[in-house]
């Protein structure tokens, strides 16, 4: 029985050993040839494909290990068509494979060069083609180009496109306007902020930029910059800018009062208790007034503050909106709830009792002031000659904000949130709801006018203007 069983085993070990293959003592490896071609082209960087393959690598390169006979190498770019080519490979031979993109003119694209007016002469890659807008620039080289548009009393502008092969792309600007209004934001200056809360001018016509992100000064065409990174202001949040005599620059921000003086700034917030200061005003005497939310009337004396608030003074709100001071160097402080109050350094007296948004006193003493109502935040705006309250009733001003007011050599310029109002030495009065094509709308909450009486407005959204003297 165990003898049958043995022979029907090994009837079963032959039978299943034919049907494998059998094995010689080695391994049979398809033999691999060592055909290779350098691929280059022109521009570089092109993507290799070999025979429908993505290789990984980019020109210029070497392939390795070709087969061959009949290779077809393809290489793709962004700009350009891809390029496919075949190529016969010999064993133990490196071939070359060279491929100039921009040689067909298939490649070459078109640019149309559009502006707003027309007319602007059109710079190419930094050069001038001697040509204006419309114009379509044709055999294009694919890739990034660069081009700048110039037009009389407009602001240069450019614009970069992606020309491609048999491709028409256009370049279309509007260009400023600066015949009359000059913007500075941050796509075509170096301000740092489109949010600008204050501007200041000093003796030398320095413009001072406080914004959201920072101090600027502009001097002529040189800008510089002063933040946390470069001082030791400890936030780049700047609410007013004030210049005194000596041309020192009074900072109120959210964590206290600085002076820039020789770009060297000097932390004055000493006593405070509160550091989040609204402005500053300087005196003519160098006397310091600062205006702290929540605490009141602030007077620097020495080396520290005198605060002044609603339970040691006259003061009725510590909630302090606007300030002023007149020739005598009296300070007039405006309130929200409470209207003006004005202290001549002995005694206190109420003026105007409603809400008060902003103030400013001409060199003739008369104080402007914009009144503010809630709900809805407007209001008219009034002026003082000394005796009575009169409101200057134009209809621009009725349901609106004024936001900053600023009085120059007989010239009263009135900054609200729909736009900027001009009194001239005539009592003509204009109202300009947008300034330019990047001034528009004209929401206008700081003012100030340089030594050479141009106009500078700052505004929450679109930087800082400059309006020319010849247009007012």
């Amino acid at each position: 029985m165990i003898r049958r069983f043995l022979v029907a085993v090994g009837i079963l070990i032959v039978f299943v050993s034919c049907e494998r293959d059998v094995f010689t003592g080695y391994e049979e490896i398809e033999e691999v040839e060592n055909c290779k071609i350098f691929i280059e082209s022109d521009p570089s960087k092109a993507l290799i494909y070999l025979n429908g393959m993505n290789t990984g690598k980019k020109t210029p390169d070497t392939l390795s290990w070709l087969s061959s006979g009949e290779n077809k190498i393809t290489l793709k770019t962004d700009y350009f068509d891809d390029t496919t080519t075949t190529v016969n490979l010999s064993k133990n031979i490196k071939a070359k494979l060279y491929i100039n993109f921009e040689a067909n003119s298939r490649d070459l694209g078109k640019i149309n060069c559009l502006s707003y007016p027309e007319g602007a002469e059109i710079f190419l890659d930094g050069a001038s083609i001697n040509q204006k807008t419309p114009f379509i620039i044709k055999k294009v080289h694919s890739g990034t180009h660069y081009l700048k548009y110039r037009y009389s009393s407009h602001r240069d502008d450019s614009i970069s496109v992606k020309a491609l092969g048999s491709t028409l792309v256009t370049a279309y600007l509007d260009l400023e306007d600066t015949s009359k209004w000059i913007s500075y934001n941050t796509k075509n200056s170096p301000i740092l902020s489109n949010t600008v809360n204050s501007i200041a001018v000093d003796h030398k016509n320095n413009i001072w930029i406080g914004t959201d992100n920072g101090l600027c000064r502009k001097s002529n065409n040189i800008w510089t910059c002063f933040t946390t990174t470069n001082t030791i202001l400890p936030t780049n949040t700047i609410n007013h800018v004030a210049v005194d005599n000596n041309d020192g620059v009074w900072l109120s921000t959210s964590k206290g009062i600085y002076l820039l003086k020789n770009s060297v700034v000097t932390d004055y917030s000493y006593n405070l208790a509160n550091k989040n200061i609204k402005m500053i005003v300087c005196s003519k005497k160098n006397t310091i007034w600062a205006a702290a939310t929540g605490i009141g009337l602030c007077k620097f004396v020495g080396d520290k503050w005198i605060i002044y608030n609603s339970l040691n003074s006259g003061l009725k709100d510590n909630n302090i909106s606007c300030m002023a001071l007149d020739k005598d160097e009296y300070i007039w402080i405006g309130s929200i709830l409470r209207g003006i109050t004005v202290f001549n350094g002995v005694t206190w007296n109420d003026y105007y009792t409603s809400g008060v948004y902003s103030l400013n006193i001409s060199e003739n003493n008369e104080v402007w002031a914009g009144t503010i109502r809630s709900p809805g935040y407007y209001g008219t705006v009034i002026f003082f000659d000394g005796e009575i309250w009169t409101q200057f009733s134009k209809p621009e001003l009725m349901v609106n904000l004024t936001l900053a007011i600023y009085n120059s050599t007989g010239k009263v310029f009135l900054g609200t949130q729909n736009g900027l109002g001009i009194l001239g030495l005539n009592k003509e009065f204009n109202f300009y709801k947008k300034g330019n094509l990047r001034l528009d709308p004209l929401r206008v909450q700081s003012l100030a006018v340089d030594l050479n009486g141009n106009l500078w407005v700052g505004t929450p959204y679109h930087g800082s203007g400059m309006l020319k003297k010849e247009n007012f």
